[in-house]
This record gives C-alpha cells, sequence and structure tokens, in this order.
C-alpha cells in the first residue's frame, strides 16, 4: 500500500490529535480522501472505488510508536458499512462515603449517645460489641424492632472519569473469490496490527498499532464526517473476534472460501472526555461558559 496517500489523509481528518480537534471534514469520494490502497469490506465498494452508500465508516491503523516516533504514519484505512449498534457511553465514577460533618459530630454519639473524646468513642465502640454479643445483638434487634436504621451519613463525591469503550460488529458476506480475498484480508490486518511484535530478542514487547474510527455520510455527492455520530479519539484494539459460523454453521464458496465471517471488535479510547474536550469539538449544548 502507498503511505504518501495515507499520511495525506491523517492530515485533511485532523488525526491523532484527539476528540477536541476533530471537525466535518467534506471529500468528493472517500478516494480522495485517503489515496489508493483502500480495503472496502465487501458490498461497500462502487466496482472497487468510493462507497455506493449513503453512510458509512472508516478505520485508520497506524503503525507502531518505534524509534522514538510519537506520530506513525497510517500505514492502512478500511472502509465499511454502518455496523447495526452504535452507541456511545460516557461513564463517571463516584464514590460514597460518611460526609465529613456528620463523621465529627456522630463519632461519639455513634458510641454513648453523650459527649466524648475520641479514646471514649472508642470504649464505647468496645462495649457496644461486647454487650451485643452477649445479648445476642439485643442493640440492632431494638432497632428493628422500632422500624429505625442508624443513619450513616454518607455522601457522594467524585472520583474521577473512565475511559470510553466501543465495540462494532460487522457482517461480511462475499459474493466472488475477489471479495473473499479482500475479507481475509481485512481480517488479517485487524489481526495483525492489534498484535504486539518483539524486539530486542524477546525481552520486549513493541506496541500494537493505534486506531482511528469516523462515521461519513453523503452530503450531495461528497462525504464529510457525520456530526451527529459519535467523535471518538484515537483508539487502541484490545479485542478481535472472528466467527465464522455465524449463520449457525460453516458454509463456503467453492474455494472454501467462508460465504459469512462476523467481525467483532472492542475498541478503549486513549483520551479522557472533558468539558475541554467537548467544546473544543462544538459538542457543548450551548453552554460554552468556563463555569458551566
Amino acid at each position: 500500500m502507498s503511505k504518501e496517500p495515507q499520511t495525506r489523509a491523517k492530515a485533511q481528518t485532523g488525526a491523532g490529535a484527539g476528540l477536541y480537534n476533530y471537525g466535518p471534514q467534506k471529500f468528493k469520494d472517500v478516494d480522495q480522501a485517503l489515496g489508493d490502497g483502500i480495503l472496502y469490506a465487501p458490498g461497500t465498494s462502487n466496482e472497487g472505488k468510493s462507497p455506493n452508500l449513503e453512510h458509512c465508516m472508516i478505520y485508520y491503523g497506524y503503525g507502531n510508536k518505534r524509534g522514538g516516533v510519537n506520530t506513525p504514519n497510517c500505514v492502512v484505512s478500511m472502509v465499511f458499512p454502518l455496523p447495526e449498534d452504535i452507541s456511545d457511553e460516557i461513564g463517571l465514577e463516584w464514590n460514597a462515603d460518611e460526609a465529613k460533618e456528620a463523621k465529627r459530630a456522630s463519632r461519639v454519639d455513634r458510641a454513648f449517645g453523650t459527649g466524648g473524646g475520641w479514646g471514649l468513642s472508642m470504649l464505647g465502640r468496645a462495649i457496644k460489641d461486647i454487650v451485643g454479643e452477649r445479648t445476642g445483638g439485643l442493640l440492632g434487634d431494638t432497632r428493628r424492632e422500632k422500624g429505625v436504621a442508624l443513619n450513616s451519613h454518607e455522601e457522594y463525591y467524585f472520583k474521577g472519569v473512565n475511559f470510553r469503550n466501543f465495540s462494532f460488529k460487522h457482517k461480511m458476506i462475499p459474493i466472488s473469490a475477489d471479495e473473499s480475498t479482500i475479507t481475509k484480508n481485512i481480517v488479517d490486518t485487524f489481526r495483525y496490527l492489534s498484535s504486539p511484535g518483539y524486539e530486542d530478542g524477546n525481552k520486549f514487547f513493541t506496541y500494537p498499532s493505534e486506531w482511528e474510527i469516523h462515521f461519513l455520510h453523503n452530503v450531495k455527492g461528497r462525504y464529510q464526517t457525520n456530526a451527529h455520530l459519535s467523535r471518538i479519539g484515537r483508539c487502541v484494539l484490545d479485542s478481535v473476534k472472528v466467527n465464522y459460523t455465524a449463520e449457525g454453521s460453516f458454509q463456503s464458496l467453492p474455494g472454501g472460501e467462508p460465504i459469512v465471517t462476523e467481525l467483532d471488535l472492542s475498541f478503549k479510547e486513549l483520551d479522557l472526555v472533558t468539558k475541554e474536550t467537548l467544546r473544543s469539538a462544538g459538542q457543548h449544548g450551548g453552554l460554552e461558559a468556563e463555569g458551566t
């Protein structure tokens, strides 16, 4: 494959700069955006050229980082129809803990029900434990009989944001020997680029490739990024699953090529989503003030 057109494509799409640098890109066709050497999933291309679909998605695969190269060139581009499931979830971590003020105010009361210092509180807990053991949990039973429970005075505090995960499933159904060859090349490419290599004999692993994912739609004969779908930053491919019996049994063309090949891909985004990244991508819902 020619690397020069792929590098040019990277510059046109703002690839590698993170979610916040992604913007709508217009192309006369996908060939103009990516140059030669694109792999088109079966049923996607128009006689081996640009997609004949209203909507499609593109995977950019990059070389691994070695020799101090932080921004490796794009080495492969693959075009697919949109999968059945396109979902986006931003997960936030919130932890529950007892409020600080409540801790200070109730530490003694939970021990004795009266005022006292830290030592008295610890003594109170010990006494309550002993009494509870000897009375068969009488104190707890009393609360249950009264229909009350001890108020732990918990509150949530923000801990952090999770990295996003994306999963896409593609079912490829070749109808010719040429399309079967392309299908195999696509599967082999995902497997190869998602695998590490050896360096310095076998003392170290080299990093697998990184990926970019773009969703395009056709606007009056020109393809552009679909701003209504997820913007995805640079990713790593952490799972490649291939199913050759997605229809219940194995069926093949005369040459033994599978009639159906189901490709299940799982990606992890390398950048965290924050207000700053969403604001720079224009996905802020009109709330541009820094305090919002």
